[in-house]
């Protein structure tokens, strides 16, 4: 990023805007002079049961480019008895297309393999990828988090939702009860019933399964797949077909025989017995009194598969074989006085760029990594974060995989950004150099040995070095990265908009003319663009300003017409005012609403704030307040940028010491007055041994500042 040289000469006071107040107590950032009394742990914990928790945390977004992704790195199984598991199910919620959609493991390909001491195999019929053997909770933890999801599809649409649960059953979302089909071929009815009265799911009673709507039989017929006893019959009363087992026992559903020819449902309930050929139930033979689902395509040429059969209680299926019963279907869930259990999570994958609170995630862990250059002598690195919670003292730490990157000895060329270039799903490095105007991309990739560069293309020269690159990012989530542009000079601002042509192997990046052009100008050069966040709620990043001079702060929302970046003039708004000698240094969303929010810091006094911002407006309601401990400006720290570095969807604030060669994180929570706090601050296990080296990722601009009074 740009260098700009700021001064501070005032020690105003920002909560003399915003009603908070300051605690000047000076404090480090570093672990000795936080008290973790009563600090919270961000993985959930155990219910203090036998029973485990499964916390999916925040999973990773998938870069729609048809590559296997890993979905919930940060997952985890919390269990305070240490016990094991025998199975757990991960599959495609909804409606899913198999031929473009599957689940698999990192690492592997097909449909089956193992993981460490377990099986796997997934069912691209059902969309459901299983594990199976007797394991630790932990080792379960680490196959879970090393599911991965792929998408070839043009049109992927916004996002999936992935299901994740522990055990065999599978959870089914509207009724919150689980399912799962017992193979027992040639079983009957009633050892089928005794079987499945006898079961139990971490508390929740078992029973043959009563499928009540549609939305119910789909979901089995889809994810079980199984051809299997169900939970009714008419032994009471011929003809008269009721469920007899689970909470729904005695509820009369159908009455007469078979469908088409009399028998009709009774008070429209629901059911979904089968039509083609032979209409059910027919009693044939005079002793078909239990309710069957077919689950095969030997009936009917595949037309009836889910429909329901009426079968003899027990009988030689010889004659028949695909009539047989392969096993039973249960259900758990739906008896008063049960305790929900905690082992399925929901992980939301959202199609598109990266959550920018994992930014810069380069090797897909799920968590943020560091990106250094060296000023001095043109050297690059990339520092992986490794986090465990567990760890009361250095709960951050480096990870093997971090390393030095493909030397620059020019350092006239400055890291200006990182985004997705190549749409490959690894993060790619934008150049400038400030000496001749020009301008570079680094397409890296995730080779055998780790992060390194792929190859290193030129893009359009900017020979005027007055121009500075201010933001580089997909402004408008169409998967065609930007760059803003600001002239300090004339007060000009540019956006560019790349196009990525992976057939030109001479250079595949060009300019698109369309949407690549001058915007509204802002004349007076004291106005520095501050950050580049949604702010009007749109989904669409909006410019941050903030005059150094006078302390005033103003947004432009920023549209897009068939992908043509532009200022909308009805979104230009000033917000709160804050004095000069208040840095803002990232705008980042806190709360996690969508909305930027901004974290500021004075250099001067050492106080940190924060403002969480309202869509198209100002600051909350009680929404602007002191971030304490006070960093003591004497100490040298500096914010470098705000990521989650923790998995639990709060930014965590980086610093940097300078004179010290010291970097920490100040772990972030939210308190019950739902504002964002300091849990404890924590120095990492690694110096650079040389400060010349900056951080250029996650960055909140590396202004230098010169701490006059």
């Amino acid at each position: 990023m740009s260098n700009r040289v700021l001064s501070s000469k005032q020690q105003n006071r920002l909560d003399s805007i915003s009603g908070f107040t300051a605690n000047l107590t000076p404090a480090s950032p570093l672990e000795e002079n936080i008290s973790y009394s009563g600090a919270a742990d961000p993985v959930a914990a155990s219910t203090g049961s036998i029973q485990p928790v499964l916390n999916i945390g925040t999973p990773n977004r998938y870069n729609p480019n048809g590559t296997a992704q890993v979905i919930a790195p940060r997952l985890s199984i919390v269990d305070a008895d240490g016990g094991t598991l025998d199975a757990a199910n991960v599959f495609i919620s909804g409606t899913f297309n198999p031929t473009t959609e599957s689940l698999g493991i990192s690492g592997q390909t097909g449909e089956n393999g193992t993981i460490g001491a377990l099986s796997w195999r997934y069912n691209p019929t059902t969309g459901v990828l299983s594990f199976t053997g007797t394991a630790t909770n932990l080792e379960y933890e680490n196959a879970l988090k090393s599911v991965t999801y792929t998408n070839t599809s043009a049109q992927q649409g916004q996002g999936r939702e992935i299901e994740f649960s522990l055990g065999r059953p599978i959870y089914y979302a509207p009724n919150g009860h689980y399912y799962e089909f017992v193979e027992n071929r040639g079983i009957s009815w009633t050892n089928a019933n005794n079987a499945a009265n006898g079961r139990d799911y971490f508390g929740l009673r078992g029973y043959l399964t009563t499928v009540t709507s549609q939305g119910e039989q789909d979901f089995i017929q889809q994810r079980l797949a199984g051809n299997g006893w169900i939970g009714a019959n008419d032994v009471e009363t011929p003809d008269t077909w009721r469920w007899v087992t689970g909470p729904e026992a005695g509820t009369i559903f159908w009455s007469g025989g078979p469908k088409g020819q009399g028998g009709q449902p009774v008070e429209g309930r629901y059911e979904n017995w089968r039509t083609l050929n032979d209409p059910e139930p027919n009693n044939s033979g005079g002793n078909e009194s239990y309710a069957h689902m077919i689950g095969n395509d030997g009936i009917d040429n595949g037309q009836s598969r889910g429909k329901w059969n009426d079968l003899p209680d027990d009988r030689d299926y010889g004659s028949i074989p695909q009539f047989e019963p392969l096993g039973y279907i249960v259900e758990y869930g739906g008896f008063a006085n049960e305790t929900q259990p905690q082992t399925r999570g929901l992980a939301n994958l959202v199609f598109g760029a990266d959550n920018p609170l994992n930014f810069p995630d380069f090797n897909r862990d799920g968590t943020p990594d560091i990106l250094w250059r060296n000023y001095n002598d043109g050297k690059n690195a990339v520092w992986t974060i490794k986090y465990n919670a567990a760890n009361t003292t250095t709960p951050f730490t480096l990870g093997s995989d971090s390393k030095f990157i493909t030397q620059v000895q020019d350092t006239g060329w400055s890291m200006e950004g990182v985004a997705d270039y190549d749409n490959d799903g690894v993060l790619d490095i934008l150049w400038r150099n400030y000496n001749d105007g020009k301008n570079a991309i680094w397409l890296m990739q995730n080779g055998s040995a780790g992060l390194e560069l792929k190859n290193g293309y030129f893009i359009t020269d900017v020979p005027d070095t007055a121009w500075e690159i201010e933001a580089a990012k997909d402004f408008n989530g169409d998967r065609k990265q930007n760059i803003l542009w600001r002239n300090y000079k004339t007060g000009q601002n540019a956006i560019w908009t790349l196009d990525f042509n992976a057939t030109n192997t001479n250079n595949p990046f060009s300019l698109n003319s369309a949407g690549t052009l001058f915007i509204d100008e802002q004349t007076d050069t004291t106005w520095e663009i501050a950050g580049w966040h949604d702010m009007t709620g749109d989904g669409i990043a909006d410019i941050v300003w903030r005059n150094f001079s006078t302390g005033r702060n103003a947004v432009w929302g920023l549209r897009s017409t068939n992908g043509v970046p532009s200022v909308d003039n009805t979104k230009q708004y000033f917000v709160a005012d804050a004095p000069f000698g208040w840095e803002l240094e990232e705008v980042v969303d806190f709360n996690g609403d969508g909305i930027g929010d901004f974290l500021w810091r004075n250099y001067t006094t050492g106080e940190n704030a924060i403002w969480e911002m309202s869509s198209g407006g100002n600051f909350r309601q009680n929404g602007a307040y002191s971030v304490t401990p006070n960093v003591t400006p004497a100490a040298d720290w500096e914010i470098e940028g705000v990521a989650d570095f923790t998995g639990d969807g709060i930014g965590d604030i980086l610093w940097r010491n300078y004179a010290t060669d010291e970097t920490a994180i100040w772990r972030m929570r939210r308190n019950q007055s739902g504002r964002i706090e300091l849990d404890g601050g924590f120095s990492l296990n690694q110096r650079t041994s040389d400060t010349n080296w900056e951080i250029e990722a996650p960055s909140a601009g590396n202004r230098i500042l010169t701490r006059s009074v």
